[in-house]
């Protein structure tokens, strides 16, 4: 009365569960492979300068104008006159600080801070002298370096009417150099 019943039965029964948790399991660590890759690119810090990374190169160029009567043509030139450091120039998260190459006198790469050489100081005091590139995160402001000295943070609706009053000014005073002869003195 009790009927065996066939092995094979049991193999496959095992097999037919056995196979497609395992290939479910393979596709889900694809996926989860590919989610942890977006991740690590999306949330990986930016590189940029902090405050006082941005403080000390205003000081360097503040500096440099005293002793020299005029700003330094290149961030180069503040980190070879040792008015800054070369680490203010980059995010302090890099590591290894690029070289500066001594055949151009640049940086091997770009610095992390917009610095604009044109500026004079006698030039209106909302102009941009230096910002950041990037910020650390999306709610961050960007720190800007105006041309009478003062550090502000602004957003990016803010930054970009500053940086382009900036452009503005320098593409006058460059080309119409007659119609802003002493605007500054306003």
């Amino acid at each position: 009365m009790s009927q065996k019943r066939p092995f094979m039965s049991y193999v496959w029964g095992v097999l037919a569960g056995y196979f497609p948790g395992v290939l479910l399991g393979f596709l889900g660590s694809l996926a989860a492979d590919k989610w942890f890759q977006y991740a690590a690119a999306r949330f990986a810090p930016c590189p940029c300068v902090n405050v006082a990374q941005i403080q000390a190169i205003a000081a360097g160029i503040q500096a440099y104008e005293s002793e020299h009567g005029r700003r330094p043509p290149t961030l180069e030139a503040l980190v070879a006159g040792k008015y800054c450091d070369q680490s203010d120039c980059f995010d302090e998260r890099k590591g290894r600080l690029p070289e500066i190459d001594q055949a151009t006198g640049r940086f091997a790469s770009n610095p992390h801070v917009i610095y604009f050489p044109a500026v004079r100081k006698n030039d209106p005091p909302e102009l941009v002298v230096l910002c950041t590139l990037l910020k650390k995160a999306e709610a961050d402001p960007y720190l800007v370096v105006r041309n009478d000295g003062r550090l502000s943070e602004l957003t990016a609706r803010e930054l970009v009417p500053a940086l382009q009053r900036t452009y503005t000014y320098l593409g006058q005073a460059i080309y119409y150099p007659a119609a802003t002869a002493g605007a500054g003195s306003q």
